[in-house]
């Protein structure tokens, strides 16, 4: 998966569905073979999938590989879209349930734009003190 490739089948957003989750997974570029071994030179699209597989469950690639020895890509792929769905579902939804709040949302955007006028003005009052501006 890669958030550079303009492709949004290539990307899992935190909005996605876990059927969209799903899918995308079971669409991935996968490479020659039916082997699930980690090799990021030979069999970059395999070793991706390993790498999400691993973020989300923690299994190490070692266990990855066993746990799907002479199984195929469509059974790892299936495992793998679980995976995500399972790891990536409690942040979606409080992802969802922040972006609604839109109260909360003007009060932080208020704190922070209040923030950054006085870091800014700090910085300003710096400039004219080193350039010998009037302070206004």
């Amino acid at each position: 998966m890669s958030k550079s490739d303009e492709n949004e089948r290539s990307t899992l957003f935190l909005s996605d569905s876990d059927d969209a989750i799903r899918s995308k997974i079971k669409r991935a570029v996968t490479d020659s073979g039916s082997d699930i071994i980690f090799d990021e030179q030979n069999r970059p699209g395999v070793s991706n999938l390993m790498t999400l597989y691993h973020s989300a469950t923690g299994k190490t690639f070692a266990e990855i590989e066993q746990e799907f020895s002479g199984l195929g890509y469509g059974e790892f792929k299936e495992a793998v879209g679980e995976a995500m769905v399972v790891m990536m579902r409690p942040i979606r939804e409080r992802f969802f349930e922040l972006r609604n709040d839109t109260q909360m949302l003007h009060t932080l955007l208020a704190k922070g734009a209040e923030t950054a006028r006085i870091r800014a003005r700090k910085t300003v009052r710096k400039v004219y003190k080193k350039i010998g501006f009037v302070e206004l």
